[in-house]
């Protein structure tokens, strides 16, 4: 991801790496991130899917991608890194957690939104009545 030529610790270019609680940000923020970012990927990509179906999809997805990483193989010497990169190489139970709550937060904005629209479609269809 970065070239070899740059030092292993780069504060310089995460300021985050510097606070207290930069390993709280790192393991599990970036988790809930990561399934967020993937749900409305996914959501952009197929619309007409319901919250279920796309909330199932994307926890089972996760859920799947971290028990690979259970199985260690990520993690093997020579295994490309942009393999390790997109998958991870430590397996931690707690990510579970953190996908779920990714996921359930997902759902909560796009039911929101998908409401607003549905709300709005309403009102233009009144007024043009």
């Amino acid at each position: 991801m970065f070239p070899r030529s740059l030092p292993k610790h780069r504060p310089y270019l995460f300021p985050i790496s510097r606070s207290p609680f930069h390993h709280i940000a790192a393991k599990y923020l970036a988790d809930l991130f990561i399934v967020g970012w993937m749900y409305f990927l996914f959501s952009a990509a197929l619309p007409r899917l319901t919250l279920r179906v796309k909330a199932v999809t994307i926890f089972v997805l996760a859920a799947v991608v971290e028990l690979f990483q259970a199985t260690g193989i990520p993690g093997y010497p020579g295994m490309p890194r942009i393999i390790k990169f997109l998958v991870g190489t430590t397996f931690d139970p707690t990510d579970f957690v953190f996908y779920l709550l990714g996921v359930i937060l997902s759902v909560a904005i796009d039911w929101k939104f998908a409401r607003k629209e549905s709300e709005d479609t309403e009102k233009k269809s009144r007024q043009n009545d």
